[in-house]
């Protein structure tokens, strides 16, 4: 019944001829049904407009670019990439098949060629960057979502959102010295029920050979724009020496210093800085910390706030380390590494999910507004750890 009502609500909002997307972000920010999750994401990534009498033109357009963008970039001999360029794409055409292992989806040959489209695509039009370790997880979860949504318009041919009829469809051939390995026939799961029963909208179990090609090359477009919507927001996270992430870090370890003093004084004892900590956290936006089924809900609420995954998300990776803190207390050096590389998260569900962001929305409510303060605190911390030695030696 709740879950109706959710869903009437969200279908109310989305279906008004232009989109309150305040209100839809206080929707989205505690979650979002599944079957509204991708025109949702859409609209608050800033892909679709708000005005409904728009989108079809704008998707059509954006659609368009990206084919436009592959015959520039991707479609190409060999000889006309430059030395970098055929770096990237060698680093990506390693990544993408280790992409989200033991999940059916990302074994499939569609996806995976889809996603090395996107990535190198990204790449070469974001120099400053390039493309990073990582961001194919980042991509990942917009698969999963779209090709989630794209299953269900299977079944129930409704494409009201946008509309579908007429899109440009691309050349589906990689280069033969591009493609990667045919993966083995792979099984989907018997079950497509998360831990403890609880429903996860069969996102694992997902079978992109249903897909035409036309689909296929629909969702590697939606994908590259929402994904460069979300990679723009922390582009500084992914540049030289990436500021970004480092300034995340600090924000993270600044709270730590505030909130549970004790578990920051244990880390530094043991010699494990927040940075080594948070990097992997911060650079993949926990895709690796946490399951995928849950991962979609943790986005909900970062995708509703704003510049959520720059701002707001420091907050979370606190109260993320917080919550093992009993355990890591009592860990030394060697057993903190190995508890901190595989996390007991496998069995998380939503409820947990939603728990880790009260937590961080109590911290931002908290914090939010006093990011010198926090700054201050650890300059006087770093200035008393160089200062006491000094007093003991003189």
């Amino acid at each position: 019944m709740r879950r109706r009502r959710t869903c009437e609500a969200f279908d109310e909002e989305l279906g008004r001829d232009i989109i309150d997307l305040d209100n839809l972000a206080r929707m989205a920010w505690n979650g979002v049904p599944p079957e509204r999750r991708r025109t949702v994401w859409m609209l608050l990534v800033g892909y679709l407009p708000a005005n409904a009498s728009r989108r079809e033109a704008t998707v059509r357009r954006k659609r368009g670019e990206f084919e436009e963008a592959l015959r520039l970039h991707f479609h190409v001999s060999p000889g006309a990439r430059s030395q970098r360029d055929q770096g990237t794409l060698r680093q990506i055409l390693v990544d993408v098949p280790r992409t989200c292992p033991g999940i059916p989806l990302f074994a499939q040959e569609g996806i995976q060629n889809l996603m090395i489209r996107v990535l190198y695509v990204w790449s070469i039009r974001h120099p400053a960057s390039g493309y990073v370790q990582g961001m194919n997880d980042l991509l990942a979860i917009f698969i999963m979502v779209f090709a989630a949504a794209a299953e269900a318009d299977l079944d129930t041919v409704d494409h009201a959102t946008f509309g579908r009829g007429g899109f440009a469809t691309f050349d589906s051939d990689l280069d033969d010295d591009l493609a990667p390995a045919r993966p083995a026939e792979v099984g989907l799961p018997p079950s497509r029920r998360g831990p403890r029963g609880q429903p996860h909208s069969h996102v694992e179990g997902l079978d992109a050979s249903r897909f035409s090609q036309q689909t296929l090359d629909e969702i590697a477009a939606d994908t590259y724009w929402c994904l460069s919507k979300v990679l723009d927001s922390i582009h500084d996270h992914y540049t030289h020496t990436q500021p970004g992430l480092r300034r995340a870090t600090t924000q993270v370890e600044g709270l730590l210093r505030r909130v549970d003093s004790d578990l920051f004084k244990h880390l530094m004892e043991e010699c494990m800085p927040i940075l080594q900590i948070t990097f992997r956290w911060i650079n993949c936006l926990l895709t690796r910390e946490l399951p995928l089924r849950v991962i979609m809900r943790l986005w909900d609420t970062c995708l509703a706030e704003t510049s959520g995954f720059e701002k707001f998300f420091p907050y979370v990776c606190a109260a993320f380390l917080c919550h093992f803190s009993e355990t890591l207390r009592h860990l030394q050096a060697e057993d903190l590494h190995l508890f901190l590389q595989d996390l007991p998260t496998k069995d998380w569900t939503d409820d947990d999910v939603e728990t880790l962001l009260s937590e961080a929305y109590i911290l931002s409510t908290l914090f939010q507004d006093a990011p010198s303060h926090l700054a201050l605190k650890e300059a006087q911390a770093s200035l008393a750890a160089m200062i006491d030695p000094l007093a003991r030696t003189g």
